[in-house]
């Protein structure tokens, strides 16, 4: 499964290239609230995992009227939490590639549009007990809804509301695996974005 994720991102950036001279390039910024449904499996049983408010960045480009890819790239700080117990904090870079369908098309002055597509999440920068563990990549999938108003021809206002797939092995430095930490966060985002 990892695998044919892992070549889905792959062939969807190729596709990026592909299609470089169709249509529009976008770039949007957000705040976005990272809202996880936290839980575990094993050792990591009654897990929560605390929201966080950071900035996003996406690169979308058109390639019809109607459809776009869009790479979105952002960093979080998660904490973890056992029965009231922090096990300290983990940052995760979790790039999502989707492929949106707008159903106005690109030029409208309201752009609703709905997405799905892929994502991979990595860990570093951990703090407390979960220094000492190891926690494995995620490779998951991604669902996206939102809407663009035009502000000028150059400039919108977005918002925009997606849920993405985060599961994560965690294990001891000796390969001892502890459980499954699930974040599956909605992430809830509001911006601006210019168009080129």
């Amino acid at each position: 499964m990892r695998r044919l994720m892992i070549a889905g991102l792959s062939l969807a950036l190729l596709g990026t290239t592909a299609f470089a001279g169709e249509g529009a390039w976008q770039v949007r910024t957000r705040l976005i609230d990272v809202a996880p449904d936290g839980s575990g499996t094993n050792g990591l049983k009654g897990l929560d995992i605390k929201s966080d408010f950071t900035v996003e960045v996406d690169f979308s480009k058109f390639l019809t009227d109607r459809l776009a890819l869009e790479l979105i790239v952002a960093t979080a700080s998660q904490e973890l939490v056992i029965d009231g117990f922090s096990l300290g904090s983990v940052n995760h870079l979790p790039p999502t590639l989707t492929l949106q369908w707008h159903f106005m098309g690109q030029d409208a002055t309201f752009q609703p549009y709905v997405g799905a597509g892929l994502n991979a999440t990595f860990f570093y920068g951990k703090s407390g007990a979960i220094d000492n563990l190891d926690l494995s990549t995620s490779f998951g999938l991604a669902a996206q809804l939102g809407a663009d108003w035009k502000v000028t021809d150059k400039t919108f206002f977005n918002v925009d509301l997606k849920y993405i797939d985060i599961s994560t092995d965690v294990e001891t430095k000796a390969g001892d695996k502890i459980g499954t930490a699930d974040i599956n966060p909605l992430v809830f985002g509001v911006g601006i974005g210019w168009r080129f």
